[in-house]
């Protein structure tokens, strides 16, 4: 996630120091993607159930 938002940072080395909208998008991405791999392992148990 954070590869993809390194031509938006302004030269910035981290995100915390970017902060802004950037560190927002890559939080809200960074949540999408565990909330994602959780609903997948849940529903792989599932189907083996």
């Amino acid at each position: 996630m954070v590869i993809l938002l390194v031509p938006f940072m302004d030269g910035s080395s981290s995100l915390a120091a970017a902060a802004g909208p950037q560190m927002s998008v890559t939080l809200a991405g960074q949540m999408a993607i565990t909330l994602l791999g959780s609903w997948g392992a849940l529903w792989l148990v599932n189907r083996w159930r």
